[in-house]
């Protein structure tokens, strides 16, 4: 019998330093040996060692200080994966600036959106962004909230891409990322972080954008305190300390942002992929001999599939870590078979991440007690219970039910959206995942289903009225109604039902697939 039907770790529970996560980064990478690698670019094959991961911190954040950046500025980050991205993220931590997280996949419609949620004032964009920020500033009422800000970073750039609209540059100076290094170079910050933070636990730390429960996305904001227990929480085994990990999750998405953290907290070096090309990560393996790599169910299916270790040698490889939607069981155990390597199966939520992590909870179920679809006991200083879905009452074991958590990894809120708070974290502080699970007599968890509204596509998080607002400002559209289609691999495709105005009927599929695709915005 598990008391009151809450399970709680049987690790005991430890107090999560209450500072500032710049500070505590800062202080975590000085630590290390400074000659050690910290990042690796995989197609340039350029290497950052932590001391110079330090002095480039300090040098780009005295550049962001001398273009007289604020304290309350939000900074916008817009990118794929880079080297320059990850550096200008860290710098940001070191200021103690807030930050938001737009999705690489967006568009100008979702980017603006969110440029608007978070009151961003500083927008930074990687090069191959260009054409959906021209789009964006084509489009008058985009280009207002463009208009706002107080200036952009090109990233990956030397000289600026010209942003020009009926011949005029834009109201915003455009920088480039090599600009700003230059501008800081052999600066050092007086303090870490350079803006006061006065309380960890409530202070914003980042924005990420969700559809939460349900609806419209909104900006789940993490505090320094939520955020640093995640990244404690996920941290690896004392024997893995230091090792080499490859990420392809995108910096734009919690995923990445809290892995490449954890990555740098553990002394490891991060090589950091751009995408999910099965073939370059790895030929990348073989490279720069990864032990751990955190990637897709795109790589995932591929490796599976087909045995890579007759073309490329990954016997450096030792762990998997892999998540975002539900998994197929015979994939994963071919894949444990045909690599010869430990199994992390990843849960969390853009709101709540770091209540499970087997590497530490139970590491047997890494390796020879693998299980999919068992992703464990929860972590310490974590408890979660099933509720009924009519009555809410906890459910004991191997009752199926909507999952909830309590613990200092939640996130503090849904920004400027207190409705949507109150329907998340309920007054007793649980966080309602909208996840359907059960947990075994062990107390182990198992995630079978979603009572969301949001679509699950690969690790991203579809919003079905995101998608249908804008299919209906075509104005050959009456009325859309997105749906999720189940997909064995990537979580859900969507498919959109659409009714056309009656004098609207010529426009065909493909013109509103382009339309989608921004082609027309």
């Amino acid at each position: 019998m598990i008391p009151e039907n809450i399970i709680r770790s049987a690790l005991p529970p430890f107090e999560h330093p209450q500072q500032p996560f710049g500070e505590y980064l800062r202080t975590r990478i000085c630590s290390q040996d400074p000659d050690k690698i910290a990042l690796i670019d995989p197609i340039t094959g350029a290497k950052l060692t932590y001391s110079q991961l330090d002095k480039k911190c300090n040098e780009l954040g005295s550049a962001l200080v001398k273009l007289n950046i604020s304290q309350h500025d939000v900074i916008a980050f817009f990118a794929d994966n880079s080297f320059e991205y990850s550096v200008f993220m860290y710098t940001a931590m070191y200021l103690g600036l807030t930050f938001a997280l737009i999705r690489p996949a967006d568009g100008p419609f979702e980017l603006n959106g969110q440029i608007n949620i978070s009151k961003a004032k500083i927008l930074i964009y990687g090069k191959n962004k260009v054409n959906v920020i021209e789009k964006m500033i084509a489009n008058p009422t985009y280009l207002d909230k463009i208009n706002e800000l107080k200036f952009i970073v090109q990233l990956n750039l030397i000289e600026p891409y010209p942003l020009v609209v009926n011949g005029k540059p834009i109201s915003p100076k455009v920088w480039t990322s090599a600009q700003l290094f230059a501008m800081g170079e052999g600066a050092c910050l007086p303090q870490i972080p350079f803006f006061p933070v006065e309380d960890p636990a409530t202070t914003k730390f980042f924005v990420s954008f969700t559809s939460g429960t349900t609806g419209n996305p909104k900006g789940a904001i993490q505090s320094h305190r939520s955020f640093l227990a995640a990244v404690q929480n996920i941290r690896v085994q004392d024997k893995d300390y230091g090792l080499t990990v490859g990420i392809s999750m995108p910096l734009g998405h919690i995923s990445g942002t809290i892995f490449t953290a954890r990555s740098l907290i553990c002394g490891m070096t991060i090589v950091l992929f751009d995408g999910n090309d099965t073939e370059h990560i790895l030929k990348s393996v073989e490279k720069f001999r990864i032990n751990h790599l955190i990637i897709s169910q795109v790589c995932m299916t591929d490796m599976a599939k087909k045995n890579y270790s007759l073309l490329y040698d990954l016997s450096c490889l030792k762990q998997f870590g892999f998540g975002g939607s539900k998994f197929a069981s015979d994939l994963c155990k071919s894949l444990k078979k045909m690599y010869k390597v430990e199994m992390l199966d990843l849960y969390g939520a853009t709101e709540f991440t770091g209540a499970f992590n087997n590497a530490v909870t139970c590491p047997k179920l890494l390796d020879q007690e693998f299980e999919p679809g068992n992703i464990g006991p929860v972590n310490a200083n974590i408890e979660m219970k099933v509720i009924d879905l009519e009555t809410s009452a906890a459910l004991p074991s191997s009752k199926q039910g909507e999952l909830c958590f309590r613990g200092p990894p939640c996130f503090i809120g849904y920004l400027d959206n207190l409705e949507a708070t109150k329907d998340t974290i309920d007054s007793e502080g649980w966080y309602h995942s909208g996840d359907v699970g059960y947990y075994d007599e062990r107390g182990h968890i198992f995630i079978c289903d979603r009572i969301k509204e949001m679509l699950k596509f690969r690790i991203w998080s579809v919003s079905p009225i995101e998608i249908e607002n804008f299919i209906n400002a075509h104005p050959a559209v009456r009325l859309a109604c997105v749906v999720g289609v189940r997909h064995a691999t990537d979580g859900m495709y969507v498919r959109a039902y659409v009714e056309l105005v009656d004098n609207k009927q010529t426009v065909t599929e493909q013109d509103l697939i382009k339309y989608v695709e921004g082609k027309y915005i």
